[in-house]
C-alpha cells in the first residue's frame, strides 16, 4: 500500500489534494505527486503537503543496475473545507493511470551510485461539483517529474542516503476559465532527501521533499 497525491487547481480560490488507492512498490519504484496550491485546504490538513506526500518516492537504497518500469491505476475522492473547517461545498474525484521509468548504474559520483528516473507519467480525469452546483470535468496527461539526478550512497551494510534533484514541467492541459484543472501554469523543482535503514527482517524509510514553485500566472 502507498500513498499518492496529486494537485489540482480549482478556480474561485478554491483548491483540494486527491490522494491515494494501492500500487505494489517494486525496488524503489515510485510514483510521485505534484504541489498543491499554497492556498489549498483539506481536513487535518493545514500545510501546502497533506500526510503521506513522499511515500512512494524512490527509496535510499537504488536497486541493482537496470532499467525499471512501474504502473498504477487509482480512484481517489476528496472535499475541501472554509476557513472555520466546515465542508465548502467543492467536491472532486479522480481516475487516474501513471508509470516510472526508473534507470540505475553502476557509475560513481562523489561515491554515490548515479541513477535517474521520470515518474507520474499518465492519464487523469478528474470532475468536480462547486458550492453553487456547477459541475465541470477534464482529462488530460499530468505535469510528470523528470529527476535527471538521483544519488544514493550506502553509509555501511544497513544505512543509506539519497538525494534527487527533478522538475515538473507544465505539460498538462490547462485553462483559467475551466473549473477544475489536471495541471499547472508554472514550472516546479523539486528537490528530495531520503534515508534509510535495511537488515534481513526490517526496512525503515523517511523520505523528505522541497518544491520550488515558479510564479503562477493565474493569480
Amino acid at each position: 500500500m502507498t500513498f499518492i497525491e496529486k494537485r489540482l487547481h480549482v478556480r474561485n480560490r478554491f483548491a483540494c489534494v486527491v490522494g491515494t488507492t494501492t500500487r505494489q512498490v517494486i525496488a524503489a519504484l515510485a510514483i510521485g505527486s505534484l504541489a498543491t496550491p499554497a492556498m489549498a485546504m483539506q481536513k487535518g490538513v493545514g500545510s501546502d503537503y497533506a500526510p503521506g506526500y513522499s511515500i512512494g518516492s524512490p527509496l535510499a537504497m537504488m536497486p541493482p543496475a537496470g532499467l525499471y518500469w512501474g504502473q498504477k491505476i487509482a480512484f481517489s475522492t476528496a472535499q475541501s473545507v472554509n476557513n472555520s473547517g466546515a465542508d465548502s461545498g467543492v467536491h472532486t474525484n479522480m481516475y487516474l493511470t501513471t508509470s516510472l521509468l526508473l534507470w540505475t548504474t553502476n557509475y560513481h559520483f562523489l561515491g554515490a551510485r548515479y541513477g535517474a528516473y521520470i515518474y507520474n507519467v499518465g492519464l487523469y480525469h478528474a470532475n468536480i461539483t462547486t458550492a453553487k452546483h456547477q459541475t465541470g470535468a477534464i482529462t488530460s496527461a499530468s505535469d510528470f517529474e523528470i529527476d535527471p539526478i538521483y544519488l544514493s550512497w550506502k553509509l555501511n551494510k544497513t544505512m543509506f542516503v539519497s538525494l534527487s534533484e527533478g522538475f515538473n514541467p507544465p505539460v498538462a492541459s490547462y485553462d483559467a476559465q475551466r473549473l477544475i484543472n489536471i495541471g499547472h501554469d508554472r514550472f516546479t523543482f523539486q528537490q528530495h532527501l531520503n534515508v534509510a535503514y535495511s537488515t534481513p527482517k526490517y526496512l525503515l524509510a523517511a523520505n523528505g521533499v522541497l518544491s520550488v514553485n515558479t510564479p503562477n500566472q493565474h493569480y
